[in-house]
């Protein structure tokens, strides 16, 4: 029984290693990243009292959105 739970922690780090390499993919990276950036920008445009920045955010939010073409 130990030698069975001994062999079960031994291959804790592997399966750890494994299970973060499926998820830090550069489509999920980048797909967060991409949150961190519209959240941060849709927070912070109406601290001033202007519409450009609240244009230039709309602008970026779109750009991050569209799904880039076959050729893209």
């Amino acid at each position: 029984m130990s030698t069975l739970l001994a062999a079960i922690l031994a291959a804790l780090p592997n399966v750890f290693v494994a299970i973060f390499a499926k998820l830090l993919t550069q489509s999920f990276l980048q797909s967060v990243v991409e949150r961190v950036i519209i959240y941060t920008l849709q927070k912070a445009a109406p601290l001033t009292t202007n519409t450009l920045d609240d244009e230039i955010v709309a602008e970026v939010v779109k750009r991050l959105r569209e799904q880039p073409g076959p050729g893209v």
